[in-house]
């Protein structure tokens, strides 16, 4: 049995996209890309090289060779040496072989993306942009707050860099110490606290009233929340004295969000999905929720309720 042999370097991987892609619906006329033995020596080695720059800025190894890679390779498999590549018309180019394979509207979104990408990797080569690497400095997250806080958010975030990828921690690092410094900088200038025993329930309650006031989307101050319930949970295992009140802080409703009826057993059922008030049903202010599903171990519709307020329980 023949065995067909797995790609080992980028450029057969490459041949292997470019065999297996949807040439049939180009129409005639348009350029097409060429296999990597057709390629001028530069245009391979910039090729490995664009796969270190991709690899150096943290992305997916996944995405790069689905995507990225690819409309590289569709740019410089029009045969011209890199150097001489019109950042505007050769990519135009290749922008126009992608749409005329007529896939998905989504799929060539991304691949637009990923050709700009690339212009943006000819550019830096060509030394057309300048490249400002960004340090990621959390001083000013960790300013105004106290020592004791800072050190175990240090080791809050240790425990979760070990599920980052090392080329995204200079955007992971100061996301995290933005997400997580926001209520505490807000509770040390409202309040008095002097550790973590002295952090009251009303505390937190006072800092969701002034999100709400000032705008910010339930969804968010719930986000918020979520954070501060998780490092409190972690301060209690590291035998910090967290006041139990502080564990039962109500999120907030979220309009729209999910649908919740009762079976006639009185079994609470979430439903994330639109619903057609006026299907199905004799009453027009009730509704048959579709398709069935297990309720009670048996397969059963829900009827709800429509009120002005959005679906209630029906009992």
């Amino acid at each position: 049995m023949n065995w067909r042999k797995p790609p080992t370097t980028l450029a057969e991987r490459y041949d292997l996209t470019l065999k297996w892609a949807h040439d049939k619906r180009v129409a005639h006329g348009i350029p097409q890309p060429q296999p990597t033995h057709c390629w001028p020596a530069e245009n391979v080695r910039l090729f490995e090289c664009y796969h270190e720059w991709l690899c150096g800025g943290g992305l997916s190894p996944y995405v790069i060779q689905r995507l990225y890679l690819p409309m590289a390779g569709h740019v410089l498999g029009l045969l011209k040496p890199h150097a001489q590549i019109n950042l505007e018309q050769d990519v135009a180019r290749a922008w126009e072989y992608v749409c005329a394979k007529q896939l998905s509207a989504e799929w060539t979104d991304m691949c637009r993306n990923a050709l700009d990408k690339f212009r943006l990797f000819l550019r830096q080569q060509r030394g057309a942009v300048s490249v400002t690497l960004r340090t990621g400095s959390i001083a000013r997250y960790r300013a105004g707050l106290p020592e004791w806080l800072v050190l175990e958010l240090e080791r809050y975030q240790h425990l979760h860099q070990s599920r980052w990828r090392p080329g995204r921690l200079f955007v992971k690092i100061p996301r995290f110490w933005s997400a997580h410094t926001r209520i505490w900088k807000w509770l040390y200038t409202h309040y008095e606290i002097s550790d973590i025993a002295a952090l009251k329930r009303r505390h937190v309650l006072a800092y969701v009233d002034e999100r709400l006031a000032s705008g910010t989307s339930a969804r968010t101050v719930n986000t918020e929340l979520r954070y501060l319930n998780a490092f409190l949970l972690f301060l209690r295992e590291n035998d910090y004295p967290v006041p139990p009140p502080l564990f039962r802080i109500p999120h907030l409703h979220c309009p729209g969000s999910s649908l919740t009826t009762k079976c006639g057993n009185c079994v609470t059922i979430s439903r994330r999905a639109p619903f057609n008030p006026t299907h199905g049903c004799r009453n027009a202010m009730h509704a048959w929720i579709e398709p069935p599903f297990t309720c009670c171990g048996r397969r059963a519709c829900v009827r709800a309720k429509w009120r002005n307020s959005g679906w209630k329980t029906s009992t």
